[in-house]
């Protein structure tokens, strides 16, 4: 995740039912979501303890404690990232944590579970487009009216674990301020458990969330801030009443980007408006199909996020990207297995003893068809958007010789393999494909695909490209 800015706080710490030592301490958590806590002393003691030192997994588990501003709070998974051993002096320990529940202590044996997990994403609100405000016109220039109207949920999805739904916040302006006045409207993705569920639950479906958005607008983007409720664990809100207590949650982000994305509305691949009516079916694809095609989506995103400085490394995660589609949405070989299967152990056993294990490595993987036929096979249900027949055949022929010119570096095929504005082109190319299939993988109808092809946004230019 990728929190606004770094969160510094100072309090007391210690483990789970040993409130006897309360170490004072320092809790960081930087703007990736990592979690640092330094304290003075170890959880045994001011001087530590050679206890301490005998464990060399340097575990800890979970640590709860008070910080100020938030109150409670809850690491899990700690291990000593640093204990020095005192000899009677006073010393400082750094310990690193999983993620951190800010807002609760819980106890040592106790399973944290949620009902309802809520969280917000970069370039949501802009892919939504929904949020209340509307300016009027009444008298100008003399005369303007802000209205805002918070707009009621969205559900997005209702599943047999969890509903997936959107909804909307907003922060009041001040009366006091004569010369500014300012309403922040805001929106974000509520997950409600069927059944209350454990973190992990809710960190995947977040984590294909992310990945949604990301392929929508067309970048990677990241979590910004993720919160949590247990209708069991409550606070007073005065007057005898009570309501469930907001956990903040803080984790690592897996693929932290360095620099903040930006989010441009003319790139977007769709937004919420082209899927109305649709929503349950194309969140039920994403759902379903996200293991399957999840090493697909890791090589596509690498190629978003800018993490390839050069063309070449874009173009080969691109071309193992269209390859390993293929390969995990078909079962298309080139022989069928009945006819391959003895041909193999024929083959084997014909050859000497010596070679025999050789000749099956090289067999093993040779019933597969090779990436020619994958791209032919991929770009069938799509070829109108291509060009022609000769313009298809080139862009196969051009793909496959400069992956493997890439690939291998032999000098007689380098002729063969394309440089410059031509390997953008294929860059282009193979990413509007993969798009296209995704968009088909989500369910969006032909009509649909049209209308993302045909609009104001980036996939028309890829496609428009021509080969020099």
């Amino acid at each position: 995740m990728r929190i606004r800015e770094p969160l510094v706080r100072s309090g007391f710490f210690w483990l789970p039912g040993k409130e006897d030592y309360r170490a004072p301490g320092t809790l960081t958590i930087s703007e990736a979501g990592k979690v640092h806590l330094e304290i003075l002393g170890s959880f045994s003691g001011p001087t530590g303890s050679v206890e301490d030192l005998k464990d060399e997994t340097m575990t800890i588990g979970r640590v709860v404690g008070q910080i100020e501003k938030e109150g409670m709070l809850t690491l899990e998974h700690c291990f000593y990232r640093k204990l020095p051993y005192g000899f009677g002096g006073v010393i400082k320990s750094k310990v690193e944590a999983s993620w951190a529940i800010l807002g609760v202590a819980f106890d040592a044996d106790e399973n944290i579970l949620f009902d309802e997990q809520y969280t917000s994403v970069q370039g949501f609100e802009e892919w939504l487009r929904v949020s209340g405000l509307s300016l009027s016109l009444i008298d100008t220039p003399l005369v303007y009216s802000v209205e805002y109207r918070r707009p009621e949920p969205i559900t997005l999805y209702e599943g047999d674990d969890f509903t997936l739904s959107v909804g909307f916040g907003h922060t009041m302006p001040s009366m006091t301020d004569v010369k500014h006045a300012e309403i922040n409207a805001s929106a974000y993705l509520k997950i409600s458990a069927r059944e209350p569920q454990k973190p992990g639950f809710f960190t995947n479906i977040v984590t294909m969330l992310r990945e949604f958005v990301s392929f929508a607008v067309d970048t990677t983007v990241s979590v910004t801030e993720v919160w949590a409720i247990n209708k069991t664990i409550t606070e007073p809100i005065g007057e005898g009443k009570t309501k469930p207590a907001k956990m903040d949650l803080y984790y690592r982000s897996k693929n932290h980007l360095d620099k903040t994305p930006k989010i441009d509305s003319f790139r977007m691949l769709y937004r919420y408006l082209d899927l109305q009516g649709n929503s349950q079916k194309i969140f039920a694809s994403w759902f379903e199909l996200y293991d399957v095609i999840l090493p697909v989506l890791h090589l596509y995103f690498s190629t978003r996020a800018g993490s390839h400085t050069f063309l070449e490394g874009r173009f080969l995660s691109l071309a193992q990207a269209v390859e390993t589609l293929h390969r995990r949405t078909s079962t298309e070989t080139a022989m069928a297995p009945a006819d391959f299967g003895p041909l193999k152990d024929l083959l084997i056993k014909a050859a000497p003893d010596a070679h025999k294990e050789w000749i099956g490595q090289k067999l093993a993987f040779a019933n597969e068809i090779n990436l020619a036929n994958r791209l032919k096979r991929i770009l069938e249900p799509f070829k109108d958007r291509f060009g022609s027949d000769a313009d298809r055949k080139r862009l196969v022929r051009l793909i496959v010789d400069t992956r493997n010119y890439l690939t291998h570096y032999d000098p007689k095929s380098e002729h063969k393999s394309a440089d410059g504005m031509q390997l953008y082109v294929l860059c282009e190319k193979m990413e509007a494909l993969l798009q296209l299939h995704f968009l088909k993988t989500l369910s969006f109808s032909d009509e649909q695909i049209e209308a993302v092809c045909v609009g104001p946004q980036a996939l028309k230019d890829k496609l428009n490209l021509r080969l020099t």
